[in-house]
């Protein structure tokens, strides 16, 4: 009897052995194929989660570089534009600049941007700060025509940056200017008198969309974006000196990328743990 109960109890943990593998592989299995279902669910998520923060704020492809040079528009500019340096000065808002020395005291200036429904401008600073500077400011409107005017930043407040005449000696400007749009770009060229080289202390800006200059002083709304850059007119390199303007897109820009980045990581070690 005690032989029979005993016989009786290891076949019982055997079967009960057998089972609890046998459940242990039927779990094993569910969650193998749990985690190969959630594999692609994850890649395809950590993909497009890298793919909108690396084109947070990106523009669309620009029509115009100057790897394309000699810039050929379908209306001519003013003034030869074919030995021009060009820069690409502001790569965040796709802006080029073009220059060049055309006579001993005339420098000509070709800024093309996109045309966002805003004004685009370009500031010859004395120190690289906005106050005391000069900008060139252009816009088209509603109706399709194109305007650029002078405006003398004497302050950070709208109605302190005023319209100036473009023979003040702060800033002499060339009887020679134009504005081109060709391919959704806008084309502002005009022509700097100095006898000497123009201050390198250029300032770069963006106005709002839908908002342009308006009134009978054609006020200028604040910018959304702005840089300030030093540029060595012989050779063409520049330095943005973030440390005189900071550009609120750009620094946004980078918030995004490290917090995708901060996102991102826990996502990739959670998918190398599925996959391996």
């Amino acid at each position: 009897m005690n032989s029979f109960n005993l016989l009786s109890s290891a076949r019982i943990n055997i079967y009960t052995e057998r089972d609890k593998k046998k459940k242990e592989r039927e779990i094993t299995e569910r969650e193998r194929e749990m985690t190969m279902k959630r594999k692609p669910l994850f890649l395809a998520l950590m993909i497009s989660f890298f793919f909108f923060i690396s084109n947070v704020g990106s523009q669309s492809p620009a029509s115009d570089s100057c790897s394309s040079d000699p810039l050929t528009l379908q209306t001519p500019l003013p003034f030869n534009t074919s030995s021009l340096h060009c820069v690409s000065i502001w790569d965040f808002q796709s802006f080029i600049l073009r220059y060049g020395q055309g006579e001993p005291n005339v420098w000509n200036f070709v800024l093309s941007a996109p045309n966002t429904n805003g004004y685009i401008a370009i500031g010859f600073s004395p120190d690289g700060n906005m106050f005391r500077s000069r900008a060139v400011v252009g816009w088209v409107a509603d109706d399709g025509t194109t305007n650029m005017r002078k405006y003398y930043l004497g302050g950070q407040s709208p109605n302190q940056v005023v319209i100036e005449s473009i023979y003040d000696l702060g800033l002499r400007l060339g009887n020679l200017s134009s504005m081109v749009i060709q391919s959704n770009r806008i084309y502002m060229a005009f022509q700097v008198i100095t006898d000497t080289t123009p201050t390198p202390h250029l300032l770069y800006a963006i106005g709002p969309a839908g908002r342009l200059p308006s009134g009978p002083n054609l006020q200028l709304s604040k910018h959304v974006d702005r840089v300030s850059t030093t540029i060595n007119y012989a050779t063409g390199l520049f330095e943005i000196n973030k440390h005189k303007l900071g550009t609120s897109l750009e620094r946004s820009h980078g918030f995004l990328n490290m917090l995708g980045w901060a996102i991102l990581l826990p996502i990739g070690a959670m998918v190398f743990e599925m996959v391996c």
